[in-house]
């Protein structure tokens, strides 16, 4: 594997990956919380797999790594798999909505539970704040409380469904808590996807 990440255009993707992209979740830029700009933010895939695999659904962005390796241009129809240790920053020249599931390093999907946020629907599975071990709130709704009520202080932070030890930047520590202890009510579990090699 010459880099972090592997581009499929959208001539090659085959019908079996996109029949199984059907199945998860969407990335939605226009709702993305992570974006440090109107219209581009960075970042590192070193979550608890072995890949990302990402199809483009909607709009065009770019792709440009961190390690130097050429930037690439993501329309409808493409894809592109994405290796734990790789960081990009993306800039999105159309809103991009874009399916996404995640692979062990032996090329097993990791079957996700989706986590919906409580308040207003999105979906939140890469980020969000459990309160009172029931309720699942995305970051723009536990933002949008930030200066109101405060209802869900208190909450713990979590990525990827469960708690992490790292806090958001923007948020002060009173209001949630991070733990390496305890449990996430959603774990995930492996399955085999078979015709599904990252080794190219």
């Amino acid at each position: 594997m010459a880099h972090l990440y592997k581009f499929v255009p959208a001539a090659s993707v085959t019908d079996e990956f996109k029949e199984m992209a059907t199945q998860w979740p969407i990335w939605d830029s226009k709702v993305a919380p992570m974006q440090e700009t109107e219209n581009k933010f960075h970042f590192d895939y070193d979550g608890d797999y072995g890949s990302e695999r990402v199809l483009i659904t909607a709009g065009v962005a770019t792709l440009t790594p961190d390690d130097g390796s050429p930037a690439v241009e993501l329309t409808v129809g493409d894809s592109v798999h994405l290796h734990f240790g790789f960081g990009a920053t993306w800039t999105i020249h159309n809103p991009v909505e874009m399916a996404y599931g995640y692979f062990d390093k032996d090329g097993k999907k990791i079957e996700q539970d989706e986590i919906s946020c409580d308040v207003c629907g999105t979906d939140c599975y890469e980020e969000s704040y459990l309160f009172n071990d029931e309720e699942d709130i995305c970051p723009t709704c536990f933002k949008a409380d930030q200066n109101g009520s405060e209802e869900y202080e208190g909450a713990v932070y979590c990525r990827e469904g469960k708690p992490s030890k790292e806090l958001p930047k923007s948020l002060t520590k009173k209001r949630i808590t991070s733990s390496l202890g305890g449990s996430a009510k959603k774990k995930a579990k492996g399955d085999y996807v078979p015709g599904m090699d990252d080794d190219e």
